[in-house]
């Protein structure tokens, strides 16, 4: 319900200008779209139509040496309506299933990170670099990163960039919804980027004084005999209907018995990547098991044939990756046929962690 004066001519112009106007659109389109942002066109129509409307009397001056500026307004109006019509049928969802979306997001969460893996990674990797973080007392997932700089003098200027500037404490939080005040943090932020990168390079450069290695032994109750854990690099061959080839890449975390043939299934795996230390090594034995793990590592994927059991885990992956592409082209309604997926052998060897039990076996 709407309320204007019936003597007070500018509540007329403007419902006749605007509000009659909004109404036609809603009531065809279904939703709202805002005036044309074009704020000259929308004063011209309101004064064109308060001076010169139909219940201005007879008398009014009128020249008529102007154009009627609210048939263009409108026509501007319309021409954003229709924009929005266009692209709310191009974007149309087809009836896509709960279900179905939430599988393809937990794969690509055990691929990329899920929340919790993204805090405890952030978390770390300020502890390492020396960025002071405390727990809020007020939530349980938010993180005050102090942001003075005398605060920040011991961090690299690759982590300092990234912090946002002039600000004593920057509250952030890795869960959703977020709670007021503060910013959240996924595994795309800048922040979380640049923390990556920094160590991404760190490990590969090999310098004595980096704080990040790709190979390392801890001992641990996680696990009852020791294990090499293989951090690979896998490269797939896409191939899509009516398009060029495309070369794919992802990561793949595997891990088997080190003295035996015994190998993980990739959840375990990937689960034992994040075991905690039980117990001290020395430097002598983290050499000697790193060691023997790199030189069977070499083995399992050297180029001249491999492990067997890393071809046919390859092909299993492909397949889990041709059917995922396969069932969001077909709730996409895209054509399926000719979509395949072929692993490209070797993988990278990009890392190596070997977990040593601690006497009383896993826990």
């Amino acid at each position: 319900m709407r309320y204007y004066g019936k003597d007070n001519p500018v509540d007329g112009a403007v419902i006749r200008v605007l509000l009659d106007k909004a109404k036609e659109i809603r009531q065809v389109l279904g939703t709202h779209v805002p005036v044309p942002e074009e704020e000259r066109y929308v004063v011209e129509a309101l004064v064109h139509a308060l001076f010169f409307g139909q219940d201005r009397p007879a008398a009014q001056l009128k020249l008529g040496l102007e154009p009627d500026p609210v048939p263009e307004l409108h026509r501007k109006w319309e021409l954003d309506a229709s924009r929005e019509r266009e692209s709310r049928t191009r974007f149309a969802q087809h009836a896509l299933k709960p279900e179905e979306v939430r599988r393809e997001l937990e794969a690509a969460d055990q691929v990329l990170g899920d929340p919790e893996a993204v805090r405890n990674f952030v978390l770390t990797a300020c502890q390492r670099l020396g960025v002071q973080v405390q727990r809020s007392c007020r939530h349980q997932d938010v993180w005050n990163v102090v942001t003075e700089p005398a605060a920040l003098e011991g961090v690299p200027e690759a982590i300092r960039r990234a912090l946002p500037p002039s600000s004593k404490l920057w509250t952030v939080t890795f869960t959703s919804p977020t709670p007021e005040g503060s910013e959240y943090l996924g595994r795309n932020h800048p922040f979380v980027t640049a923390l990556a990168q920094y160590l991404f390079e760190q490990a590969f450069s090999g310098s004595h004084g980096a704080i990040t290695a790709r190979c390392g032994a801890i001992r641990t109750r996680a696990v009852e005999r020791t294990t090499a854990l293989l951090l690979l690099r896998l490269r797939f061959l896409l191939q899509t209907p009516d398009r060029p080839p495309l070369l794919a890449e992802e990561v793949l975390v595997t891990g088997r018995e080190l003295y035996g043939d015994r190998w993980l299934e990739p959840a375990r795996a990937l689960k034992l990547l994040a075991a905690e230390p039980s117990a001290n090594m020395t430097p002598a034995e983290k050499r000697e098991l790193v060691a023997a793990a790199l030189k069977e590592a070499t083995r399992l994927v050297s180029p001249q044939g491999g492990e067997k059991r890393l071809h046919r885990a390859l092909k299993e992956r492909a397949t889990e990756l041709a059917e995922a592409h396969k069932r969001v082209r077909r709730s996409i309604h895209q054509p399926v046929r000719g979509l395949s997926i072929e692993p490209h052998w070797p993988p990278d060897l990009l890392g190596v962690l070997v977990l040593q039990p601690v006497v009383g076996g896993a826990q």
